[in-house]
């Protein structure tokens, strides 16, 4: 009888501290909490600008301070969702990279670097969005943002094929005589893309073999390129130093549209 209360004893303490550590596991995890405080964040912000926005680094400043303000704090915190983690850590690194740079020391401000910036975080925004749905007030503004998320990833995705695309220097150089200084350069690329491409803005470059840049045309671009299809760039390089070696494609993606 004793060794049975002994025993029973144990099993009861046993369930005691498992109940306890879990307990303890689900307080220490900040999933939930930083989706709500991303909320509360997010709408004051959206709340602030409603009547007080200014194109401004000040006001930049005080609204990226808004969303600091609330969810700072989860850098260093503990997440169930490892994932969630590591999108929240990202998050609060582009808001502090965002407030560097439209404090009043920092007098390297640029206007690209704020859009880089705002397009990370809606970017990041949409992958939050995607794991754990967001609890904002303000769902229309919400909804926008992760509309532009997802056209900010699209870019990504035809920029990066695209790259490939005109990687391959599938150029045919030709002169139109031996002495010529004069170069037909043409080539024919697919767009293995998913997506219509409507206006793909580039420049075009020519090399020699020390990598110094010999020619440029900046206006280029393809048109109306259908998934699948084959378009042509030719252009004409003057080389009056015979010094050519290779061309490359610059791509502009601030000017890409497509669909």
């Amino acid at each position: 009888m004793v060794m049975t209360k002994k025993l029973l004893f144990a099993v009861l303490m046993v369930v005691s501290l498992f109940l306890c550590s879990s307990a303890v596991n689900k307080a220490i995890t900040y999933d939930n909490d930083f989706i709500i405080s991303l909320a509360k964040g997010l709408d004051k912000r959206w709340e602030d600008a409603s009547s007080n926005y200014e194109d401004t680094t000040a006001y930049y400043e005080k609204a990226t301070q808004f969303e600091l303000s609330e969810v700072g704090k989860y850098k260093e915190k503990t997440f169930k969702d490892n994932k969630l983690k590591k999108l929240a850590i990202e998050y609060v690194n582009v808001l502090e990279d965002s407030k560097k740079l439209t404090s009043k020391e920092n007098e390297h401000y640029s206007s690209d670097s704020w859009v880089e910036y705002r397009k990370k975080r809606y970017e990041l925004i949409l992958d939050i969005h995607s794991r754990k749905k967001i609890p904002v007030q303000d769902t229309r503004n919400l909804r926008d943002i992760l509309n532009i998320g997802i056209k900010v990833k699209q870019t990504k995705e035809i920029i990066q094929e695209l790259n490939k695309i005109f990687k391959g220097n599938d150029f045919t150089i030709s002169k139109s005589s031996e002495n010529s200084d004069k170069l037909n350069c043409s080539g024919t690329f697919e767009n293995t893309t998913s997506y219509y491409l409507r206006y793909v803005p580039m420049a075009i470059e020519a090399y020699n073999k020390n990598g110094r840049v010999i020619f440029r045309k900046s206006d280029a671009a393809i048109t109306e390129w259908s998934e699948g299809t084959t378009k042509e760039l030719n252009l004409t390089v003057y080389d009056s130093n015979h010094e050519f070696n290779e061309i490359k494609v610059l791509l502009d993606e601030k000017y890409l549209q497509f669909r």
